[in-house]
């Protein structure tokens, strides 16, 4: 059954990605063409376009691919209109440069450089004066419109490309299915619009939707880790960072919130960067308050608000050290969450008078945040109770 897609001067048909112009003159016609139908890429019956004069079939051609002038890289093969390694889907068979059909071909009928004498067909890969069975001859191509994307229910009828899918004629109808991985979950998009491994909308299928403080992670909705600045103020003599980390373990249960906490301190041992977790999910304030939507961004230089909100959700502390009027918090670490200078701070957290401690701003969301002043004051270390920062791991 034919469809009612009529094919007319100035009908647009869209054809390995690019919009073609089709019109009801002959290839000869065509060539006589002014420039602007060859930029249309318009064609005509048996000839997907005219490029530079010359019909060319923009769905195999490696010179236009999909369009005139578009070429593929060097190794590649143009199949469906699309540069690939290989050829594939309706033209499985590459010959010479192009990507054919040999079931089909008239020129490479059952085997490359095989073609046909004038004036027949090539039907399942054999020379016949007509097409067989359900086949139509289409430009000289015997193809079975029931089930050629390319010719869907009629000659020069292709299925629409859908996005992360292929196209599917499935007897005259077209359709497509979605590539691995995708799913069509918004009926406003042709094609498959959502990618169930890290779409937060529709996490491993359509409409599974993720708490906002977390990613989807291979399908799976993942928390975020929660982060909080200390209610409480501490010396440096932290017994180095096991003991900070334990100490935010510590206070982070005390107030209900289960898991491994560690403290954002770096010395001669180790850094964040090197002892936390990474996360691909967000971290955010006990509140829900997203101060990053990952590791990545965490380690940017740049916050999305402030860690100015304690374990409980309360205001924090107020801090010793005099850090260029801003509150203070212990650190010593960059922004990229590595040590921030070679110096061992206050004798690796053991409260040991060092030179040039590194120290954030509770109040920053720019570099500040951890890196906000360098310090020599010799209380700091020995004196001066500051708080810290803990990170969920």
């Amino acid at each position: 059954m034919r469809r009612t897609l009529l094919v007319s001067l100035a009908t647009t048909l869209l054809l390995g990605g690019h919009v073609l112009t089709a019109c009801d003159s002959g290839v000869d016609a065509e060539r006589d063409a002014s420039a602007s139908q060859d930029a249309a890429g318009g064609g005509g019956p048996g000839c997907p376009a005219i490029c530079g004069g010359e019909c060319v079939d923009t769905r195999v051609d490696p010179a236009h691919c999909g369009g005139c002038d578009d070429p593929c890289p060097d190794g590649e093969v143009c199949s469906g209109g699309q540069c690939a390694p290989t050829c594939g889907g309706g033209t499985p068979s590459l010959c010479g440069d192009r990507c054919v059909d040999t079931d089909t071909d008239r020129l490479h009928c059952g085997g490359c450089d095989d073609p046909c004498p004038d004036g027949e067909v090539c039907s399942g890969g054999q020379c016949a004066p007509t097409c067989g069975g359900f086949t139509a001859d289409c430009g000289g191509a015997c193809v079975d419109t029931r089930f050629d994307p390319d010719h869907c229910g009629d000659c020069d009828e292709p299925c629409p490309d859908a996005v992360n899918a292929t196209r599917v004629c499935a007897e005259e109808s077209c359709s497509f299915i979605c590539d691995q991985d995708f799913l069509d979950c918004d009926d406003q998009v042709h094609g498959c619009d959502a990618d169930r491994l890290t779409d937060t909308d529709n996490c491993g299928e359509c409409g599974n939707t993720c708490d906002a403080t977390a990613a989807c992670v291979d399908g799976t909705c993942e928390p975020g880790k929660r982060v909080f600045i200390t209610s409480t103020t501490h010396t440096a003599d932290l017994g180095g960072i096991a003991g900070a980390d334990s100490l935010c373990t510590a206070i982070a249960n005390s107030a209900g919130l289960t898991g491994t906490f560690r403290a954002w301190l770096s010395d001669s041992t180790g850094s964040p960067a090197t002892r936390f977790t990474q996360s691909s999910s967000p971290y955010h304030l006990v509140d829900g308050t997203v101060i990053a939507a990952d590791w990545d961004e965490l380690t940017s230089g740049s916050l999305r608000a402030p860690i100015d909100a304690t374990q409980t959700g309360g205001p924090p502390p107020t801090s010793d050290t005099d850090c260029s009027g801003r509150q203070a918090v212990f650190t010593h670490t960059g922004t990229d969450g590595t040590r921030a200078a070679l110096e061992t701070p206050c004798g690796d957290w053991t409260g040991v008078t060092t030179i040039d401690v590194h120290l954030g701003d509770r109040n920053a969301t720019d570099v500040h945040w951890t890196a906000s002043c360098v310090t020599t004051q010799e209380t700091v270390c020995t004196e001066d109770q500051n708080p810290l920062y803990c990170f969920e791991q």
